[in-house]
């Protein structure tokens, strides 16, 4: 069934175009559209963050500064065992889910319990900061 967007005052309206053949109520999910993008996006992310040693110093950078501003997220930062070790425990987690649907698979329940605490004190502005903000949308949506 084919489906369009319009722009309104409002926002985003998705259009559902049906003929006689349809049987109401109609409903349309238009999360795939979102899951296939944001995972695409946090591949690509995630791909020039592991493969760009010149972009990881530039970053590491960005993230001690992220730090400083944030005390809740560098306590979280700091129980897991300072910026290097929670950037390996964000990539444990995206590896995880993408081996087997659980983002704890290679994390010891405490790092994820403190992985968990950091990203609900300010996971997203990290994930923006070094790029890889859809992967941060896409564990947050998975939880």
């Amino acid at each position: 069934m084919p489906t369009h967007y319009e722009l309104v005052e409002d926002g985003l309206v998705q259009v559902v175009d049906t003929d006689g053949s349809i049987s109401y109520p109609v409903s349309a999910d238009p999360s795939l559209v979102w899951w296939s993008w944001t995972a695409a996006s946090c591949v690509a992310g995630l791909a020039a963050f592991l493969f760009a040693a010149a972009k990881l110093a530039k970053r590491m950078t960005k993230l001690t500064a992220l730090m400083k501003k944030s005390a809740t997220a560098k306590k979280w930062v700091d129980k897991l065992g300072g910026a290097k070790a929670t950037l390996q425990a964000m990539y444990d987690a995206a590896r995880g889910w993408i081996a087997s649907k659980s983002w704890t698979k290679y994390l010891t329940s405490t790092k994820a319990l403190a992985l968990s605490a950091f990203a609900a004190s300010g996971l997203t502005l990290v994930g923006d900061a070094l790029g890889i903000g859809s992967c941060v949308s896409l564990i947050r949506a998975a939880i």
